[in-house]
C-alpha cells in the first residue's frame, strides 16, 4: 500500500506472474510478436518472487509446530523465524497496542498478536472474522492458516510460469543456451502444480461442504484451537462460515489452459463440481451488488459482510466461467456493473468497496475510510465488460 521502508518485510499476494501473463495475451489478441527479451528478463523476476514465497512463507521445516506434507504456503510471520515480526505496525501502533493489551496476558502473547495482525495485512484481507477464533479482531490467528485464497494464487502462478516457459522455449528470439534451462524450469514448475492441485484436493477439499477450506495448523500459540476441536478437525477451518475464498480454486483452475500437467484424470467428479454450484449458489454469498465476502453477521471488518469488493468479483466471475457457469457468472458481472453504475451517476465517484444491497452504496467498517478512485474497481469494470462482450460475440 506504501512505499515506506516499514512495508519492507512485508509482501502482499504474489499476482505479478498474472499481470506478465496479461501483457502477453495482450499482444497475442493485437497479433503482435512477443517481445522475447522482455519476457525473459520478467521470467527472471519471476522465479525470484516464487522462490520467496516458497522460501520464507511455508512453516519452518523440522519445527514442532504442524507443517502441510504438500508445502502449503502462509502469509508472513509466525511460523517462519527469520521473517517474524513482533512489535506493532507503524502505521497502526496506538490501536494494534490497545488490542494486545485488552487481550494478550505476557509478552509472548502480543508479540504473536502483533505476528498474526501483519500476516492478515499481507493477506490483503485485513481484517475479516476468516481469520478470528471467534468475533473479535483480538483473536486473529492469521499467521497459522493456510489460506485457499493464497495457495490458489499460488496454484495459478505455478501455471502460468508452465504457460510463460513454454512461449519463450517456443520464441525464436530465446538463445538455445537459455533453452535447455526454460526446459527445465517448465518441468520444475509443472511439478510444483501438480504437487500443490493433489494439496487442495487432500488438505483443503472438504466434502462435508463441497467447497474448499482454509487449514489452520497447530500452533504454539493456538493451545486453545487444539484443544476445542477434534484431531480429524484440526486441519481445517473450524469455521461455519461461507467466505467467497472458499471457491477461488476454481480461478486459480482457470489458468490452466490447454496444458496436460498432471494425471489425465481431475481430481474431481462431475457430481462434486455440481455439488460446490449449488454449495456457491446456496451459501448466502450471492447478493444484488454481485457477491458479498462472506455470510457472517457484520462484525464491523471491511472484508466481510456486508461488504462486495471488486477483486472478488472478478475472480469468481472468471472461476465460474471456466466451468461453463455462464448464466450465474453473468449475472454477478451485471449486478456489480449495475452497482457502480448507479453509485457513480449519483455521487460521481467509483469506491474501493461496495454494500451489498446493490444501491451503489460505498461500503463500511474497518480501520480507515471507504476509498475514491479506485484502481482495482476500474480494473475490474473493464474486465467484466471485455468478458461479457466476448461472451456475446461467441
Amino acid at each position: 500500500n506504501g512505499s515506506r521502508s516499514y512495508y519492507l518485510n512485508r509482501s502482499q499476494p504474489p499476482l505479478l506472474a498474472d499481470m506478465v501473463c496479461s501483457l502477453v495475451e495482450y499482444d497475442q489478441e493485437q497479433g503482435r510478436n512477443i517481445d522475447c527479451s522482455f519476457l525473459l528478463s520478467a521470467f527472471e523476476s519471476l522465479k525470484k518472487e516464487y522462490k520467496f514465497w516458497m522460501n520464507h512463507r511455508v512453516a519452518d521445516s523440522g519445527s514442532e509446530l504442524y507443517e502441510p506434507k504438500s508445502g502449503l504456503n502462509v502469509y508472513t510471520g509466525v511460523h517462519n523465524h527469520s521473517v517474524r515480526d513482533t512489535k506493532p505496525r507503524p502505521e497502526s501502533y496506538r490501536e494494534d497496542i490497545e488490542l494486545a493489551e485488552a487481550f494478550c496476558q505476557t509478552e509472548g502473547e502480543r508479540g504473536y498478536f502483533y505476528a498474526h495482525i501483519r500476516a492478515a495485512c499481507e493477506s490483503g484481507w485485513d481484517f475479516s472474522s476468516r481469520w478470528f477464533e471467534g468475533e473479535s479482531l483480538g483473536r486473529i490467528k492469521t499467521g497459522v492458516i493456510a489460506p485457499v485464497c493464497l495457495n490458489s494464487i499460488m496454484l495459478r502462478f505455478e501455471y502460468n510460469m508452465c504457460w510463460l516457459s513454454n512461449i519463450l522455449l517456443s520464441c525464436a528470439d530465446t538463445p538455445e543456451t537459455l533453452k535447455i534451462n526454460m526446459a527445465k524450469d517448465y518441468e520444475s514448475f509443472k511439478q510444483a502444480a501438480n504437487k500443490r492441485e493433489i494439496a487442495l484436493r487432500e488438505e483443503m477439499w472438504c466434502d462435508e461442504l463441497s467447497c474448499w477450506r482454509d487449514v489452520w495448523m497447530n500452533s504454539e500459540d493456538d493451545k486453545n484451537v487444539n484443544d476445542a476441536y477434534p484431531e480429524k478437525e484440526k486441519r481445517r477451518s473450524p469455521s461455519t462460515t461461507n467466505y467467497a475464498s472458499d471457491f477461488m480454486p476454481l480461478w486459480a483452475f482457470s489458468a490452466k489452459r490447454d496444458m496436460q500437467l498432471g494425471e489425465k484424470e481431475s481430481l474431481y467428479s462431475h457430481e462434486e463440481m455440481d455439488r460446490l454450484i449449488q454449495h456457491f449458489e446456496s451459501s448466502g454469498l450471492l447478493c444484488e451488488a454481485g457477491v458479498k465476502t462472506s455470510n457472517t453477521l457484520n462484525l464491523g471488518q471491511q472484508w466481510d459482510s456486508t461488504n462486495v469488493w471488486a477483486p472478488i468479483i472478478c475472480i469468481t466471475v472468471e472461476g465460474l466461467l471456466s466451468v461453463g457457469r455462464n448464466g450465474l457468472a453473468n449475472a454477478i458481472a451485471t449486478n456489480f456493473l449495475n452497482t457502480c453504475r448507479i453509485g457513480f451517476e449519483r455521487e460521481g465517484d467509483i469506491y474501493e468497496k461496495y454494500c451489498c444491497n446493490g444501491n451503489g452504496n460505498r461500503g463500511s467498517g474497518g480501520e480507515y475510510e471507504n476509498q475514491v478512485g479506485f484502481g482495482w474497481t476500474n480494473g475490474t469494470i473493464l474486465r467484466l465488460f471485455s468478458l461479457l462482450t466476448r461472451q456475446t460475440r461467441n
